[in-house]
């Protein structure tokens, strides 16, 4: 519903992140899901939201690990790591995070070279 007062702004993108946080926490997956996937389908492609677009993929990367969807997650960490690594505005803390998570999940998957490389990426 707090779409339609102004669905592509910088504000918005953030209450959306918000939100779809609490309901993290509250354990509501499919919730969280629709609120990050709908967030990002209005405005992943607006200019200065690369951070916050970042951290939607971020989060929903993690609910669709949590469903067994590793490949969906890993294509979502990549994007979130290379708009972090083209911004203007670098969030280094949330690089890192995206990183190691990604290299986790590169881990889980058994390729340990390239989970080296990414941690390496985030300690460097």
């Amino acid at each position: 519903m707090f779409f339609r007062t102004s669905p592509k702004s910088q504000e918005t993108s953030r209450t959306a992140l918000a939100l779809a946080s609490i309901l993290l926490i509250r354990h509501d997956l499919d919730a969280a899901e629709g609120l990050f996937r709908e967030a990002l389908r209005r405005g992943a492609d607006e200019p200065g939201l690369e951070n916050v677009t970042s951290a939607l993929k971020g989060g929903l990367a993690s609910i669709l690990l949590d469903k067994g969807q590793a490949k969906e997650a890993a294509d979502l960490l990549r994007s979130a790591v290379e708009l972090i690594d083209y911004s203007q505005e670098k969030n280094y803390s949330l690089l890192v995070s995206e990183l190691y998570q990604l290299g986790n999940l590169q881990l889980q998957s058994g390729n340990t070279k390239e989970a080296d490389s990414l941690w390496e990426k985030a300690e460097g």
